[in-house]
């Protein structure tokens, strides 16, 4: 495989990615390398019938992935953390449903993710006409 740039990942939402197919490879490597992957997606690897790392090339090929959303929802959280973030890694926030509408749900996200959407909320509010400090 050849080297990947991951500070393709580092685009800011107002900012139009230039190759989203490279961006979409920089971001399988990310999850799926041994150096910076998280211990769940690096293990789910060497159980698919197909390599992450070097058949993932189009969104389209997103398909191949099976559905583990039962496994999300009772893996430890320490498996979710990409090994990329060094250590001792960011302390995460962890999102759950209670399952009132559907399957329980859990999601865990890390600062500089939670930064983000902060950041992308408040644009689009902005961009909306809601004024800072008053509220809706």
């Amino acid at each position: 495989m050849a080297d990947i740039d991951f500070s393709l990942l580092d685009v800011p939402r107002s900012v139009p990615v230039d190759d989203a197919e490279a961006y979409l490879r920089a971001a399988v490597a990310w999850h799926f390398g041994e150096d910076t992957g998280c211990p769940f997606w690096v293990r789910t690897a060497r159980t698919l019938d197909f390599n992450p790392l070097t058949e993932i090339k189009t969104f389209s090929d997103l398909r191949l992935f099976p559905n583990v959303l039962s496994e999300l929802r009772s893996v430890p959280i320490e498996d979710l953390i990409p090994r990329g973030y060094g250590s001792p890694p960011p302390h995460p926030q962890i999102f759950e449903s209670g399952g009132t509408t559907g399957a329980p749900k859990r999601t865990v996200q890390l600062p500089d993710w939670c930064e983000q959407v902060v950041q992308w909320q408040t644009e689009d509010f902005d961009a909306g006409g809601f004024l800072r400090g008053r509220g809706f």
